[in-house]
């Protein structure tokens, strides 16, 4: 599977110019065209075969190079085959190598907590999930140094480390999926709940790595924050988990 036309080229990597990010393809309101102005290499990467963050650990050059993609999908394409051709397009523009590899790591069973559920099933006419992080704007950020959210909005947003997460509607899925995110491993969903819940909740994000001019960690962190806000408990294990190791890829793409 291949894009009927697809144009890759460098863009600017300075942060000058377009939003780093795509918009287009499948299930979107503009199907037949996939653009993306700006973006990193290895967010080609993770899209095109559905990494979560812990399975790929990309260089310092292909979290750099920024390029710029827009390509024509076919009429009827399913996510399936977008992914398809997005893999196609790595391989003859990038010449990405890759192979799978086993790796033992800390992954987690989300279970009910001891103190019963704390979380509420949503209303019918609640808005939808909002679970993509954000920046904060300087105006949305509290006293006590997290997010505040303007009345009637939601949404999942950090500053410093620092996440606070309103939303409606949210799944079972959408909380393993900001978890993945947080812990940089593995969840499984063992609560056995089906229903739409209503989310509000804060933690503060351990960093990746402590820098001099990084705040104090004062918490609560995730594992604190899901047992006092929605009564779920992380059950860490040892596991084996797939991860992409890239053998090969090209700085900058094959010209169009």
């Amino acid at each position: 599977m291949q894009f009927e036309v697809a144009s890759v080229k460098m863009a600017d990597s300075t942060g000058r110019g377009s939003h780093a990010g795509c918009s287009g393809g499948p299930g979107t309101p503009s199907p037949g065209i996939w653009s993306c102005p700006r973006i990193p290499v290895a967010q080609l990467i993770f899209d095109a075969y559905d990494l979560r963050q812990y399975q790929l650990k990309p260089s310092e050059s292909m979290v750099g190079t920024m390029v710029s993609v827009v390509a024509k999908v076919p009429a009827g394409t399913s996510l399936e085959q977008f992914r398809e051709m997005q893999q196609y397009l790595l391989a003859e523009r990038f010449k990405l190598a890759f192979h799978w590899q086993s790796t033992e790591m800390t992954v987690y069973d989300l279970v009910p907590g001891k103190s019963g559920l704390k979380m509420h099933e949503s209303a019918p006419d609640a808005p939808s999930a909002e679970v993509e992080w954000t920046r904060v704007p300087g105006s949305f950020i509290g006293s006590d140094r997290y997010p505040v959210f303007p009345a009637g909005k939601q949404g999942l947003m950090g500053v410093n480390n620092r996440l606070r997460w309103r939303s409606s509607n949210v799944t079972m899925a959408d909380i393993v999926k900001v978890l993945r995110r947080a812990l940089g491993s593995d969840v499984v969903d063992r609560t056995g709940l089906k229903g739409k819940y209503d989310i509000d909740m804060y933690w503060q994000q351990h960093p990746i790595e402590v820098l001099p001019a990084a705040p104090p960690f004062e918490g609560p962190d995730i594992q604190k924050a899901i047992q006092d806000s929605l009564g779920l408990k992380l059950e860490a294990k040892k596991g084996s988990v797939p991860v992409c190791v890239v053998d090969h890829i090209q700085k900058a793409p094959v010209e169009n």
